[in-house]
């Protein structure tokens, strides 16, 4: 017999940073394991192998859904994984009884199709006229918030990544303080820009030999500014302050995940993560790893 879109069944489970995915379909009983599928299409085969000698013919049906998880999932070491982000589509390229999630994976595609008909608007209480495709990216972003995964803002240098991110703080000042970290040649520059845009918002800059007082009597709305050297020196102080909003500015800063800066980003406690950058990939594709 053939290997029909009818058997495909497709499991998802939290698995520390990622999902992990397994599955199978069953061919006159037998299992052929999600992994062995996706290996023949990827080499452009029409057969996979059931037992010994035995091969099934991947119908036509079955290897669009194929090709629909393959261009969602990736190999972490000898596992399939998906990202939070990715989970809605994976979900989406199958039929509901084919997919099986847990609750972590569930909560999050749920999430995701609600947020993608989310229509925010911009908070009033920005000092500034957000251009069409800053009002876009302002709208992108918070529908990232409200789904509960980050993401990357990439626009190129001087087409207003502050001031979108700005927006994005005063809507989500009822989450808790935010946190933003950056190159310290960039950090008065988002100090002078709240107090510019977001007056309302009371920017905090983390830095001085008595910088650790400021965490002990935190406010909603305050947006606390600092370097990444200062925050991989108190990494420890600042994980006791859960942030409505992480902002990573000048992301690529933290393009080798294996340094002591990407660590200490990825130690602190927040409910959004938002890196900016105009240069995400700047030598190679493993770089957006990190970010």
């Amino acid at each position: 017999g053939g290997a029909t879109a009818a058997s495909l069944h497709v499991r998802v489970q939290r698995a520390e940073e990622w999902f992990a995915v397994g599955g199978d379909v069953t061919v006159d009983g037998e299992t052929v394991p999600l992994q062995a599928l996706l290996d023949a299409i990827r080499a452009g085969r029409r057969f996979v192998r059931v037992s010994g000698k035995r091969f099934a013919r991947i119908e036509a049906q079955l290897r669009a859904q194929l090709e629909d998880i393959d261009a969602t999932v990736f190999q972490d070491r000898h596992q399939l994984a998906v990202g939070a982000a990715a989970l809605t589509r994976l979900a989406d390229a199958l039929d509901d009884d084919a997919f099986d999630a847990d609750d972590a994976a569930l909560t999050l595609i749920q999430a995701g199709r609600v947020a993608k008909d989310f229509e925010p608007t911009v908070p009033s209480e920005l000092q500034a006229s957000l251009r069409d495709y800053q009002a876009e990216g302002y709208a992108w972003m918070s529908r990232l918030a409200a789904w509960g995964v980050g993401g990357v803002l990439a626009d190129e240098m001087g087409l207003g990544k502050t001031v979108q991110t700005i927006a994005l703080l005063l809507a989500r000042a009822a989450d808790g303080p935010a946190l933003v970290v950056a190159p310290t040649s960039v950090t008065s520059n988002w100090e002078a820009e709240l107090l510019r845009f977001a007056p309302s918002l009371t920017p905090v800059m983390y830095r001085g030999a008595r910088r650790a007082k400021l965490l002990d009597d935190v406010d909603p709305k305050q947006v606390f500014i600092t370097s990444y050297d200062t925050l991989a020196r108190d990494v420890e102080q600042l994980q006791g302050t859960r942030f409505g909003v992480l902002v990573v500015d000048e992301a690529q800063a933290i393009k080798n995940a294996r340094t002591q800066r990407a660590k200490s980003v990825r130690a602190v406690h927040a409910h959004l993560r938002v890196a900016l950058t105009g240069t995400p990939v700047e030598n190679h594709l493993g770089e957006l790893y990190s970010l």
